[in-house]
């Protein structure tokens, strides 16, 4: 897998957030398109707040086409999505405090999103996805500590390993793999 998937990975983990800040600066109190055009900041915030909220579904289109070229077998497997959840606490919640008023604010958290990007990146994160969850894939991590992105419930990987049937599947990254039915 290559750095630039996994950047379309982790921009695709902040979806929520790019509507949310978009949605948050329109001004619909009194919605003049003049005023809000004319506010240079303010329209260039939402435009890369537009393109990155449409970038995010790249990652999930891919994971519908791509073709499940390896094979695996897991005898357990463990939800991980709480991982998903402690990551929108712990970074999502604090970057909706942006005012895109203040050129500081978004500097600092401009900062903010690239070191939190270079980590993900570098650390091979890319299952902590909240995008993931809403379009009802699950996170599962097996008995060998392989990351499993999979839409399947649990029983599913306990019906195949009691008919001893690998289950097919795309490595994403180190330890991390897709699956689907």
């Amino acid at each position: 897998m290559t750095n630039l998937f996994k950047l379309f990975l982790f921009i695709s983990s902040y979806s929520p957030l790019y509507l949310i800040v978009a949605l948050s600066i329109f001004p619909y109190e009194n919605i003049d398109v003049q005023s809000f055009v004319e506010d240079q900041v303010t329209l260039t915030v939402t435009i890369i707040l537009v393109v990155l909220f449409f970038l995010s579904f790249l990652p999930i289109w891919y994971m519908k086409k791509c073709e499940l070229n390896s094979t695996i077998i897991s005898e357990r497997v463990a939800r991980k999505n709480e991982e998903i959840l402690s990551y929108l606490v712990t970074y999502i919640v604090p970057l909706l405090a942006i005012n895109v008023k203040e050129i500081s604010t978004l500097i600092t958290n401009g900062i903010l999103f690239i070191i939190i990007g270079y980590l993900y990146i570098k650390s091979n994160l890319i299952h902590v996805n909240i995008t993931f969850l809403l379009f009802g894939w699950n996170i599962y991590e097996d008995e060998l500590g392989r990351v499993i992105i999979s839409k399947n419930n649990p029983d599913y990987f306990i019906r195949m390993n009691i008919a001893n049937n690998p289950i097919r599947v795309r490595k994403l990254a180190s330890n991390i793999y897709l699956h689907r039915s």
